[in-house]
């Protein structure tokens, strides 16, 4: 996943961008129900997201169909966003939700160039480094700045299989040898990356024009993480209880 040229014209001419954080939270989840508001080490998911906004020093929007979601805000000093209903499905685009939170704050209170969205799922961010990504977006006058994280497993390790089990093909060629690609794992991790969900930064009209995160003018942010933590099962839960408590000792 390359870094792609920058175009020669910017949408945005200044350094100090006004930006805004958005944090989605949808009252309904397939995974786990009611899942933005579920117990994490006795803190409400949301919270540890909205808790690690308020600590960037930018405005706060929590954009939520759900009431009982929306009055978190006010603990943490964000503005709420009712999302409507049409896009607070399962199937709804987040596309959709960051384009209506971002006409709202735009069309009622002050003009943000661009935002910040902080996922809910994902509780567990280094301050520093958002704040870093922050920084770079705005010197260098980006279009959108995406978080991805090393791949820890080599894709020419993994495959993919049909329904009967027994077709099947290396995601990415592998040497002959059946071991060796044990021998180029620091050559792997150098070159692949996922996108990890931590953060995505975005000039607003970059957001409506494309109507996407991922485009030609999509930059990246290579964050430290070892075990990211995204929350979509219990599992996940489970991972980001015990994985909290150790960051805590």
């Amino acid at each position: 996943m390359g870094k792609k040229e920058m175009s020669s014209s910017k949408s945005h001419s200044t350094i100090d961008l006004d930006i805004a954080i958005i944090v989605p939270a949808r009252g309904g989840s397939k995974g786990i129900p009611g899942k933005n508001l579920i117990s994490l080490n006795g803190k409400p998911l949301v919270d540890y997201t909205l808790e690690f906004a308020s600590n960037l020093k930018h405005d706060t929007f929590l954009s939520s169909d759900d009431e009982a979601i929306l009055d978190r805000a006010e603990i943490y000093n964000a503005k709420k966003i009712r999302r409507p209903h049409d896009l607070a499905m399962d199937n709804s685009s987040i596309i959709g939700c960051l384009i209506h939170a971002s006409n709202y704050i735009n069309s009622n209170l002050k003009k943000y160039d661009s935002i910040v969205m902080l996922q809910p799922t994902y509780p567990i961010r280094n301050l520093k480094e958002v704040r870093l990504a922050i920084k770079r977006f705005q010197s260098n006058r980006m279009e959108t700045l995406v978080a991805i994280n090393k791949m820890r497993e080599d894709p020419s390790e993994c495959i993919k299989l049909n329904q009967d089990m027994r077709n099947w093909s290396y995601i990415e060629e592998k040497p002959n040898d059946f071991c060796a690609v044990s021998s180029n794992r620091q050559e792997y991790e150098s070159r692949n990356y996922f996108i990890s969900g931590n953060f995505y930064i975005t000039n607003i009209e970059t957001l409506i024009r494309y109507k996407r995160i991922m485009h030609d003018q999509t930059e990246f942010y290579i964050t430290n993480e070892r075990y990211p933590v995204d929350i979509d099962c219990f599992e996940d839960l489970a991972f980001a209880e015990a994985r909290i408590k150790s960051l805590e000792n």
